[in-house]
């Protein structure tokens, strides 16, 4: 049997005296787009922070890929891209130097930082605002440099939150798949996870 792209065990959070999540167990399949729908305020998005390694849960287990995402957070963290809910970003860095200073904090070396942002900005489109600062993009440029942020560092698992649902598209035709640049190459799992209002 194949080592699910991600499970959570008996997850539990509880914040201040509301229980936002209790005992969730979910296995998401290698291979698959998965997605969580329920009304607003069922625990969604702190279930995907927990998922994500961004929300220490109180009870249960999360593993990326068969790797724990508290006991070995750093190489569970490696394979997966996170489109967070209220992104902030480093909004006074260049399109460019924000991807360069996320893949170099990802631990990717310079020369494919360099590759790997040439293609994403590319296939999203941003190639002519790269070098302008990400406070004056548009809105929509915004979320796709998040995207292009998200997976910098080729992650072979991605979750988002359910705000970005409108998640950017490939825009460039220069390329017979250009959404590879996106993923990193076919080697990588397309593994999704998202939440959804």
């Amino acid at each position: 049997m194949q080592t699910p792209a991600m499970q959570l065990s008996e997850l539990t959070k509880n914040l201040g005296s509301h229980r936002a999540v209790y005992d969730l167990t979910l296995t998401v399949p290698r291979g698959s787009m998965f997605g969580v729908v329920s009304p607003n305020g069922a625990g969604k998005t702190t279930t995907l922070s927990m998922a994500t390694g961004l929300l220490r849960p109180d009870a249960g287990r999360v593993e990326i890929l068969g790797h724990d995402a508290w006991r070995d957070p750093a190489r569970a963290k490696s394979l997966i891209g996170v489109l967070p809910d209220g992104l902030r970003t480093f909004d006074r860095l260049s399109g460019r130097e924000l991807l360069r200073h996320t893949g170099l904090l990802h631990g990717v070396d310079v020369i494919d930082v360099a590759r790997r942002s040439d293609q994403l900005l590319d296939a999203l489109g941003l190639d002519e605002a790269a070098d302008k600062i990400v406070a004056d993009y548009s809105a929509g440029m915004t979320k796709k440099i998040g995207l292009a942020c998200a997976l910098i560092h080729a992650p072979r698992v991605w979750a988002r939150g359910s705000s970005s649902r409108r998640c950017p598209k490939c825009t460039r035709r220069s390329t017979p798949e250009p959404c590879d640049a996106l993923t990193g190459a076919s080697r990588h799992a397309r593994d999704c996870m998202g939440t959804h209002r």
